[in-house]
């Protein structure tokens, strides 16, 4: 019996989630129908190049139209989903269509946080196309850029304005960049690369509020009663679990919608997958991700599922980022660990390793990331390595991955 599979969201998790579905049923794995709706009828594009690339083209890029008919989905673009009714299993779209599941994924990403103070709306954000395209335009004005969070969003721009020539400063209220998944040592050697780009920075800064002045320059207001004139805001403070649709719906959500391992929520025929869910851990607790490879690694993991295809969902957390004429990757729980390894650089190309018990639970790499396979299975394999082996370059670590233990 053929089964309607109908996908909100086509980010990278629907996205996935929907090309994953169509192998299935390819394959004959699974016999259905599949649809896939968004308010965007844009998508889908990758959204790591719009605080990138995007913004530094000459001509800001249209993405390529997607043909979805041919791979067996149906794609309803530019048609938001108002509303489920999950006793008739139904999800009504803006206009009154509506249309029946038998299965329904949620994958609705987020929404960037809105700086939250008198005129704070004065702020661009950025996440979708749309945002990007309106930033591109606006830093072709050129003057001083002041970006208001120093995460990787903010860092991006920074990164991006200079560029353009534009003067940047950054606002964060923290102490450095990046705190919460960089060490402290990390932050310092990126805060030092923006500085010699030329990029400001003001910690420990909180706002209290944005005027506009009649000529159009933004002027924030800071805790310490001091002010800062710019052309341009940028808000880059963060990101919330855009919720609204499964809340209405009676799903169980806790800073997220809250799924079991196969992706599951607490209405039966309903799943969700992506930067949205808040899923369950290694250890069992509830944990959450918003990156570009979680995004679509869950999405298809959560698809093969919903087909009865058997997977599994344990990957080592992992990002990216350019800044700056830098490639930064960070793996596992560098922030949690109780030693490091250096190898490279302290200054320049090198990759960190951060240890818990002589196992290696979080890596950071610059300009390295041929260590990233290798110390991905590493953490993998929860082996008890020895530290001179690691600091020795020598050795080099896809070695290592072939050994059960090395005990110290």
């Amino acid at each position: 019996m053929t089964r309607r599979h109908v996908i909100i969201g086509a980010g990278h998790a629907g996205a996935a989630a929907a090309q994953e579905l169509a192998k299935a049923a390819k394959s004959g794995a699974l016999e259905a129908e599949i649809i896939l709706v968004d308010a965007d009828a844009g998508l889908p594009y990758e959204r790591p190049s719009l605080s990138k690339e995007w913004l530094t083209a000459d001509t800001f890029p249209e993405s390529a139209p997607h043909d979805w008919a041919a791979g067996g989905i149906a794609f309803h673009g530019g048609r938001a989903a108002e509303r489920i009714e999950a006793g008739s299993r139904e999800v009504v779209l803006e206009g009154g269509d509506r249309l029946g599941y038998d299965r329904l994924l949620l994958c609705p990403g987020g929404m960037p946080r809105q700086l939250a103070v008198p005129g704070g709306e004065a702020c661009h954000v950025l996440r979708t196309a749309a945002d990007s395209r309106l930033l591109h335009a606006a830093l072709r004005k050129g003057g001083h850029l002041a970006v208001i969070g120093a995460g990787v969003i903010g860092l991006e721009t920074a990164s991006s304005a200079r560029k353009l020539g534009l003067e940047v400063t950054v606002i964060e209220a923290g102490e450095r960049v990046m705190a919460r998944s960089l060490p402290p040592e990390i932050s310092a050697l990126l805060q030092s690369r923006h500085e010699a780009a030329g990029v400001k920075f003001l910690f420990g800064a909180g706002i209290t509020g944005v005027t506009t002045r009649a000529d159009g320059r933004q002027v924030v207001a800071l805790k310490d009663g001091s002010v800062l004139a710019a052309d341009l805001l940028v808000a880059g403070i963060g990101f919330d679990a855009d919720t609204a649709l499964a809340a209405a719906a009676g799903l169980e959500i806790d800073r997220g919608i809250v799924v079991d391992g196969d992706g599951r929520t607490s209405v039966p025929g309903i799943y969700a997958a992506g930067d949205a869910t808040v899923f369950p851990g290694p250890s069992g607790a509830r944990q959450s991700w918003q990156t570009w490879q979680h995004a679509r690694r869950h999405g298809a993991h959560v698809a093969r599922r919903m087909a009865g295809l058997p997977s599994d969902y344990a990957p080592v957390h992992w990002f990216w980022t350019d800044q700056q004429g830098i490639n930064l990757q960070v793996l596992g729980d560098p922030l949690g660990a109780g030693d490091s390894v250096l190898r490279g650089d302290p200054e320049g190309a090198q990759t960190r390793l951060y240890l818990e018990e002589g196992r290696i639970i979080g890596a950071v790499m610059i300009d390295q990331g041929r260590d990233t396979r290798p110390v991905t299975a590493l953490i993998e394999s929860g082996a008890v390595l020895e530290k001179g082996l690691l600091q020795d370059p020598s050795v080099q670590l896809r070695s290592l991955n072939a050994r059960k233990a090395v005990h110290a």
